[in-house]
């Protein structure tokens, strides 16, 4: 080998850090040499120092490490799958509660399919009275204090006075009227209740009507 022609030197490094190559033969142009100890850890600039110190070489501790480098999705790391969040359980069915029946007395009132005037109803007809009150006030406040349902009113006129009937319902005939007369619940029964017949009835709306301004 010519002695003015570099030698040339092949290292193999681990890249987990700095290391301490063993001492081993090398073949370079066909003649073997022996190769010098080296301890190597990477530089600042990203390269390699590599030095020929015995007491790093027999207690290799590097300073730096290389660091990883940064994968691309979808080259060399695999990304999770995409999957939707799995929604809670439905609340457990739970059944509507159910209505009050309707009274008797109710259901078997006439009810017309359009509003109509009780001075229009035939007079065969008859209606259940529960009470009688000096003003269409008295008689709103009446409702609402014992907690009754819609019922009818009607405006009448009594020994030259006017006065306000509340009605719990109206009926086709006398048979109908006795039936949900006896079927009216006890808060109703208290205030002696009664039947009026529609003719009855209709003549003392109209007399109202004349003695109104």
């Amino acid at each position: 080998m010519d002695a003015s022609r570099a030698t040339k030197w092949v290292f193999a490094l681990a890249l987990a850090g700095g290391c301490a190559s063993p001492e081993r033969p090398d073949f370079i142009g066909g003649a073997a040499v022996t190769a010098a100890k080296w301890f190597c850890e990477m530089s600042k600039d990203g390269g390699w120092h590599c030095v020929q110190d015995p007491k790093q070489i027999a207690n290799p501790q590097p300073s730096r490490f290389p660091q990883p480098v940064a994968t691309q999705r979808g080259q060399s790391e695999r990304s999770l799958p995409n999957v939707a969040p799995v929604p809670p359980p439905p609340p457990p069915f739970s059944p509507a509660p159910e209505q009050p029946p309707v009274p008797l007395y109710q259901q078997l009132a006439y009810q017309p399919e359009d509003p109509v005037a009780l001075v229009d109803l035939p007079e065969a007809f008859y209606a259940i009275q529960l009470v009688a009150l000096r003003s269409q006030t008295d008689l709103e406040a009446f409702v609402v204090d014992h907690g009754l349902p819609p019922m009818s009113g009607a405006q009448v006129e009594k020994d030259g006075g006017l006065w306000f009937v509340l009605l719990a319902g109206v009926y086709e005939d006398l048979d109908t009227a006795q039936r949900a007369l006896a079927s009216l619940p006890e808060n109703l029964k208290v205030m002696n209740p009664w039947l009026r017949p529609m003719a009855s009835l209709r003549k003392a709306i109209l007399r109202a009507e004349n003695l109104t301004p």
